[in-house]
């Protein structure tokens, strides 16, 4: 073959590309589809409607807004695959709102599966006589004394209302001489999302958001109502660090944590059938666009699908157990200390025990010949042994130094909060390397 009759291939053709954003949305897209699979059991393919969910909160707060600050900024450059921020914005919106009306329907297959085997979740136009005025007693009795509505008034002096929270957004029917009005009820965060009803047969459940909208008449006193819908604002969280430039970066992360709550919209999720005064509202007041609207269909951020899964009736419908092993590398010695002292060890998570690594840490602060303990946390459970282990080591007069990553996304505030607790207890706290993001666990 000639030099002249080779093919050049020009790495600068975007054919050759596939766009990030829509790239990450296919993968959510096979944690849908799992979701959808009949050979997967109920309450496993309820996890990944949750999963969902998450994933895709996650990617309106970071991906979608690093976006829109492009546009904002009139960024115009193409990205590999040909395609301008304004052009990447129109395909992720088209491609979500196909995966959202898939992962609602999906949701509706899964609760009627869900009812042949004795799990109900009730829509409010179900409930019958009994049902209903238990309900109605828990609204009065449990639910009334936490709402606070907040009557729209002054724009300018309406409330911050927080990111990933449901909100009742309800309009009023004009009086007499008067314009409609509007009142907005934060959904508690405090109470789960399902409500059990009693039963003698099978478990019922009805939602929080359901029973504030149908009883929502016993919170404006009166005055007739002629909406009721629901929405939730996500806000943009892709908030830059300028660490080379930060004093002290624990304060800088705290601040930038807090600057989240303030942020602009990036998305509204609302009633499919909200009216238009309400809608009309909530573009001016979040100040977004008709495109950052997305029509709510069935249960509304169905995270809360976890509050069910987690329950412990129910284990004909999940994958069996896979418990992690006893370490091999560990068998035959009381301690990891012994194992260690006579070979290397090595241990496979999670098919093996992370329990070893604890007590190896909980060891290590109770054992006097033990001088100092080094390691990093990048995320750690809300209840840490580990944290309670270097605290009492530091307590114990040991050299305790911590490498806390604070720039876990998503993590920042608690790992601000863990950091503060070690320094208390006397621990020598490093908060990362600038420019750089520890995800390395050594100890």
């Amino acid at each position: 073959m000639t030099a002249t009759s080779k093919t050049q291939l020009n790495l600068d053709d975007s054919r050759l590309y596939i766009n990030r954003e829509l790239s990450w949305l296919s993968f959510n897209e096979r944690v849908l589809e799992m979701a959808r699979r009949e050979d997967v059991p109920p309450m496993e393919r309820m996890k990944f409607l949750a999963i969902f969910s998450s994933n895709l909160d996650e990617f309106f707060m970071i991906r979608v807004a690093g976006l829109m600050q492009r546009v904002q900024a009139g960024i115009q450059t193409k990205d590999p695959s040909g395609l301008t921020a304004d052009e990447q914005l129109e395909a992720v919106r088209q491609k979500t709102l196909t995966l959202t009306a898939r992962h609602a329907e999906a949701a509706k297959t899964l609760l009627a599966l869900l009812q042949k085997h004795g799990l109900y979740i009730l829509n409010h136009k179900t409930w019958n006589s009994d049902q209903r005025r238990f309900i109605r007693d828990y609204f009065q009795s449990h639910l009334l004394p936490l709402l606070t509505p907040i009557a729209v008034t002054d724009p300018q002096s309406f409330p911050l209302l927080p990111n990933l929270q449901l909100h009742i957004g309800i309009t009023l029917s004009a009086q007499a001489g008067e314009e409609k009005q509007l009142m907005v009820i934060p959904v508690p965060t405090i109470v789960p999302r399902f409500i059990g009803l009693p039963s003698r047969e099978g478990e019922f459940w009805v939602t929080l958001e359901d029973i504030l909208m149908e009883y929502a008449g016993l919170v404006v006193q009166g005055k007739s109502i002629e909406s009721v819908d629901v929405f939730r604002i996500t806000r943009d969280a892709d908030v830059k660090i300028q660490e080379e430039e930060a004093g002290d970066l624990l304060e800088t992360i705290e601040a930038a944590v807090l600057e989240r709550r303030h942020r602009q919209a990036v998305r509204v999720e609302l009633s499919a059938d909200c009216s238009s005064t309400m809608q009309n509202w909530i573009l001016a007041q979040f100040q977004v666009g008709p495109q950052q609207i997305y029509p709510i269909a069935g249960i509304p951020d169905l995270r809360c699908l976890w509050e069910l899964v987690g329950r412990g009736e129910f284990e004909s419908l999940r994958w069996p157990d896979w418990p992690a092993q006893h370490p091999a590398d560990l068998a035959g010695y009381e301690s990891i200390w012994d194992a260690a002292s006579d070979h290397d060890v090595m241990l496979f998570h999670p098919y093996e025990s992370f329990e070893p690594v604890v007590e190896w840490i909980r060891a290590a602060a109770e054992d006097p010949s033990v001088l100092a303990i080094k390691q990093t946390l990048y995320r750690t459970s809300p209840e840490s042994p580990v944290i309670s282990a270097l605290e009492q080591a530091a307590r114990s007069g040991k050299e305790v130094t911590v490498l806390v990553e604070l720039k876990a996304r998503f993590e920042e505030a608690r790992n601000i909060r863990w950091a503060r607790r070690l320094e208390d207890a006397g621990c020598y706290v490093v908060y990362g390397v600038a420019g750089l993001k520890t995800h390395a666990r050594p100890c």
